[in-house]
């Protein structure tokens, strides 16, 4: 007779990491499973999951038409994030830098959120921007564009 155990696995819950377990298994005389054990075993096993997190999309951030010296500041647009993080993995994300100046006006940015915990694919933040009011710039067309190079971080 070849008995064969099977015993379904459930990913955790807890998220990335190495479980472990093991199995007694006992073969017995009878199909039912009555009888004398006449051999017994322990069986080990482990099951690793990975912690990973990526960045699946980004948004450039876009500020539009900024007339010289503005009376109220100019939000941004775009800076949409999408990230696909193993379950309940923490991670922090991070800009190389928070201001800037393009085309002589300045500029802020911020993230939604600075850390969070991996909810599987499609976890989704922003980067915000805002221009103050009452710049000048330093085009001298009448119209003029520039583009910053900013880094994301994300840290797990």
């Amino acid at each position: 007779r070849r008995y064969v155990l099977r015993r379904p696995f459930s990913p955790p819950a807890a998220g990335a990491g190495t479980y472990l377990d093991t199995i007694a298994v006992q073969i017995r005389p009878n199909s039912n499973g009555t009888g004398t054990a006449y051999n017994s075993a322990t069986l080990s096993g482990s099951i690793v999951f990975p912690a990973t997190c990526s960045i699946t999309s980004i948004t450039p951030v876009a500020f539009g038409t900024y007339v010289a010296f503005r009376s109220t500041p100019l939000a941004a647009t775009g800076g949409l994030i999408t990230l696909d993080c193993t379950n309940k993995l923490p991670y922090t994300m991070s800009l190389d830098a928070y201001s800037g100046v393009v085309v002589g006006l300045n500029y802020s940015l911020a993230l939604s959120t600075s850390s969070s915990r991996g909810t599987g694919p499609g976890q989704t933040h922003t980067i915000s921007g805002s221009m103050p009011a009452n710049q000048a710039g330093t085009c001298t067309g009448t119209s003029c564009s520039g583009t910053n190079v900013h880094t994301l971080t994300v840290t797990y």
